[in-house]
């Protein structure tokens, strides 16, 4: 009968559980059923957007975590982005994904995805935030936009891919906020000034110009350059009575001054540079007479001379008669002959070929041979008129004759293998050669696919600007192929100093070629870490240079850290500085074995010895390193009274702790002195309580129980009373008293 009750009761509560879970299953689905009729058309096809978006992404979905990640453009593509980015998480993440290079593929889904979150046009809060993707808007997208920031303009400016682009960000604010202030100029800059009609410019303000930074107008058209040296003359005109602050106020915009601005600054003795000199309007130079020219370069004449060849230079010289251009005394040649025999100069031969040029014979495969003549126009201007005596200067002339040029004589400057690589990347590059200028510009790996970096970047500017390229996020093809050409240039492996450049290029090493590496440098070593793409490479950096001869000195330890500097010889950590070591930032030594924490204590203990006067500074220092610490270092610490926390202790040399008395425990421990009934278990706890009697481990006062018992009887713990009770020795409830019974005897005997 009592089986047959149970097993209603059973029966009872069991239907009773399963009528609930139905009522509730059906009022569920019941409402879900109402819901989705209500919904079902609104939400038709944002649901199957979802659903195809969820079923496409094979790249696992981009987080908050990964969007400020350099390489994601490289492991997404624009379909895996379209589908594993999430609108949600590009409008919290915009800023951190419009620095990231994506090609242009990329950046236009992104265009769209932020057309479909703002329906009317994108405000002005996000148009701060695009960074490169504002590279895929066209100026009429532009152009519709509302900026009326001045950080909105500098930040969209910065990314402005082009004069177009550029110039339709400045109509767009010029239009909304007004003129061309000084906070506007120094925001757009010069170049992008130059990129504005003349009418734009002409609405500076003098007063405004004046308080701008120097502009460089250099790419400026002549027209615009009078029109901003105009308003440059009126900004600066209080300044006319000191000549050399004019000058140097108004040089910026001198490209614009006319002959007769050009005649006062030359009155005034300002030595202008050539540099300066080589900007300026050159119809307006030649109206200058030598004496103009004396007075206006000053100092700096000669360096008419050392350029004469310059545009400028021979503008003015051949406007000029020879009697003008020698008045200068300066060794310039050339002028207008007099009666009319036209202007001459003298050339110089050409001096040696670079090692690039000696590859055009080769190219060509003949060359010409020069038959020097005398210029017969010289020689009639010197025989008829006597100014000077003159050895004819040879003119290249060409007889038709060709000689055949043999690569090995080229050999000696270039070697043969570089000439052919040479010409053949010359012949198969089909876009503009990557030039020095250009190894930083972001854009790069988006414009040069593998094939054509191949063949457009030459292994000089790769040497040159390394750095540069480093840092952009080139997809593993093309890492590769720097990568090879890097062999091509360092055929006996890497120099320590190329290591360091690598930046992102390091991705593509592997394990083999990371181990051939000797490094020895630790400002290669810690930047190969920081760029290393894989927990692997990491390691096997960190552990060679550790085995090799490489100092240990801050920066190294920071790269290394302590996990790996655990597995270093004794020998290698007694290598490290003091001095080095307390610049370091704090290592985790907790997986050291116990010698090596130990010689990693005795180095911060002399670190830091200045501080051994602030107990708490000394402490503090010292506390990653103190599971090392002798129980004498723990007593000077405990009489300072540290407060040692629990986590700390547990990090403790046992054989150490178990030295120090009760006392010595209270006082290191202070305020924290519970946490050790807290953790009892802990095996720190129960090695110090083991070493020590039960009168000292009672006389902490906070309930911890054990302890030795006098008298030789060994371990005691009450403990052992529950112990006792569940062995399965016991038989008997006899047995079992008799035993309690023995040890509250015992206990209270020595209480």
């Amino acid at each position: 009968m009592k089986n047959a009750a149970l097993f209603d009761c059973t029966i009872s509560a069991k239907l009773t559980t399963v009528t609930i879970i139905g009522f509730f299953l059906t009022v569920l689905y019941t409402q879900l059923a109402v819901g989705k009729n209500e919904s079902q058309r609104s939400s038709r096809m944002l649901f199957k957007r979802s659903l195809r978006s969820n079923t496409s992404c094979t790249e696992g979905f981009i987080t908050r975590e990964i969007t400020n990640n350099l390489l994601l453009a490289a492991f997404y593509s624009a379909d895996q982005l379209d589908a594993c980015l999430n609108n949600s998480v590009l409008v919290s993440n915009l800023t951190e994904l419009g620095h990231i290079a994506f090609s242009t593929g990329q950046l236009l889904i992104l265009k769209r995805k932020l057309g479909e979150i703002y329906t009317s046009g994108l405000p002005e809060d996000q148009i701060q935030q695009l960074g490169f993707i504002i590279t895929v808007y066209g100026p009429e997208e532009i152009s519709t936009w509302n900026i009326t920031r001045l950080d909105t303009l500098a930040l969209v400016l910065r990314n402005s891919p082009n004069l177009n682009t550029t110039n339709a960000i400045i109509e767009n604010y010029l239009r909304g906020s007004g003129s061309l202030n000084a906070g506007v100029l120094d925001v757009i800059g010069g170049p992008a000034l130059c990129s504005l009609s003349e009418e734009n410019l002409r609405t500076i303000l003098p007063s405004e110009l004046k308080k701008a930074k120097p502009l460089d107008i250099s790419t400026c058209t002549q027209a615009k350059k009078d029109i901003i040296f105009g308003i440059a003359k009126v900004a600066f005109q209080d300044q006319a009575g000191n000549p050399n602050a004019y000058y140097n106020l108004t040089r910026p915009y001198i490209g614009g001054a006319r002959a007769s601005d050009l005649r006062s600054l030359a009155a005034g003795n300002i030595s202008m540079d050539f540099q300066t000199f080589s900007g300026l309007n050159p119809v307006e130079v030649e109206k200058l007479t030598a004496q103009n020219i004396r007075e206006l370069l000053g100092i700096n004449l000669n360096s008419l001379k050392e350029n004469e060849n310059h545009e400028i230079v021979q503008r003015w010289v051949n406007s000029h008669t020879v009697a003008e251009v020698m008045s200068l005394g300066i060794g310039l040649r050339g002028g207008i002959s007099p009666a009319g025999l036209g202007n001459f100069s003298f050339k110089e031969l050409p001096g040696e070929e670079k090692c690039l040029d000696s590859i055009r014979p080769i190219m060509m495969e003949k060359t010409v041979s020069p038959n020097w003549t005398i210029v017969p126009k010289l020689m009639m201007v010197t025989i008829a008129f006597g100014f000077f005596v003159t050895i004819s200067s040879p003119q290249p002339t060409f007889t038709g004759k060709v000689q055949d040029v043999s690569l090995n004589e080229r050999s000696e400057r270039c070697p043969q293998m570089l000439a052919k690589e040479r010409v053949r990347r010359a012949i198969a590059c089909t876009l503009a050669f990557i030039t020095p200028d250009k190894t930083d510009n972001f854009l790069l790996p988006s414009m040069y696919s593998a094939t054509d970096l191949e063949a457009c970047l030459n292994n000089s500017v790769l040497a040159a600007n390394l750095s540069e390229l480093g840092n952009l996020a080139f997809n593993t093809q093309q890492l590769l192929v720097i990568k090879r050409k890097l062999g091509e240039i360092y055929p006996g492996g890497l120099p320590q100093e190329e290591i360091k450049k690598l930046g992102l290029i390091i991705t593509v090493y592997t394990i083999e070629d990371i181990s051939q590496w000797k490094i020895i440098d630790p400002d290669v070593v810690a930047a190969a870490i920081e760029n290393s793409g894989t927990a692997e490479a990491i390691n096997i950096l960190k552990s060679h240079y550790l085995k090799g001869p490489g100092v240990l000195n801050a920066t190294a330890l920071n790269a290394i850290g302590g996990a790996t500097l655990c597995t270093a010889t004794e020998v290698r950590l007694k290598t490290i500085p003091p001095t080095e070591f307390r610049k370091a930032k704090p290592l985790d030594i907790s997986t050291c074995t116990q010698a090596r924490k130990d010689i990693i204590f005795g180095i911060a203990k002399v670190a830091f010895q200045d501080q051994a006067g602030d107990p708490n500074a000394y402490y503090n220092l010292t506390r990653p390193y103190v599971g090392g610490a002798r129980a004498a270092d723990l007593q000077r610490l405990a009489a300072r009274r540290v407060n040692m926390d629990f986590e700390t202790f547990k990090g403790l040399n046992p054989s150490e702790v178990e030295k120090l008395s009760a006392l010595s425990v209270r006082e290191l421990l202070g305020g924290n002195l519970k946490t050790l009934k807290e953790n009892e278990n802990q095996e720190i706890v129960q090695c110090w309580v083991n070493s020590h009697t039960m009168d000292e481990v009672m006389s902490l006062g906070i309930g911890l129980q054990g302890g030795i018992l006098p008298a030789k009887l060994g371990i005691f713990s009450l403990k052992y009373l529950a112990k006792v009770s569940a062995s399965t020795s016991v038989k008997s409830s006899s047995a079992l008293l008799s035993t309690c019974v023995a040890v509250m005897g015992i206990t209270m005997y020595y209480l």
